[in-house]
């Protein structure tokens, strides 16, 4: 009897330590899933924007991701066409001004951060040796491409008003805690790490 309560105390154990690794696993797939479906969002955001494709009878319109810390389960894909550009710009002018705006920029898609991974932090530089988060007073993020510059107009919005920035970061946590970030450069390199952190 004895010999067959400790196997059933070892099985029980094995089980929840495979079970505990399983779950650990899944989640850190499905978080790094997650951050290479952002950097895909804004691969697309760029394609948009520097292919010059149009919204509606707008052309020359710059396309971009809007990240808010009031929103942290998910992020907006919109076409930057705030304020309209005049009708006798050159070909080379845009409209918009960089900066979402709730009923004025048009939503192209709004994406959902599921299972549990939301969106903890948005950071950026406003200079090579200084760095601004969420946590610090950041309140929202947007990164906006638009033709003829294939460099992203990144900028930060604070209870001081808009922040130009030279790159950007989004921290994505699991359930577990576990974090993958998502990074931006002005020169437009994307990339995403689970070792490097947002500044």
């Amino acid at each position: 009897m004895i010999e067959m309560l400790v196997s059933l105390a070892i099985l029980v154990l094995l089980a929840t330590v495979i079970l505990s690794s399983h779950t650990n696993f899944t989640n850190s797939i499905i978080l790094s899933n997650t951050a290479y479906d952002v950097a895909l969002s804004l691969h697309d955001a760029e394609s948009y924007g520097i292919g010059s494709r149009g919204y509606g009878s707008i052309v020359n319109t710059g396309y971009g991701l809007h990240f808010s810390s009031a929103t942290p389960n998910s992020y907006i894909f919109f076409a930057d066409t705030n304020p309209a550009a005049p009708p006798d710009s050159l070909p080379t002018s845009h409209p918009g001004d960089g900066i979402y705006t709730a009923n004025s920029d048009q939503v192209v898609s709004t994406f959902t951060v599921g299972a549990g991974i939301s969106i903890d932090n948005i950071c950026g530089n406003p200079s090579s040796h200084i760095g601004i988060c969420s946590s610090g007073g950041l309140s929202s993020l947007d990164i906006v491409f638009r033709r003829p510059n294939a460099s992203p107009v990144i900028t930060g919005i604070t209870s001081g008003g808009s922040v130009n920035l030279i790159k950007a970061c989004i921290s994505l946590v699991a359930p577990g805690g576990t974090h993958w970030y998502v990074f931006i450069s002005q020169n437009g390199l994307i990339s995403t790490s689970n070792t490097l952190t947002c500044p």
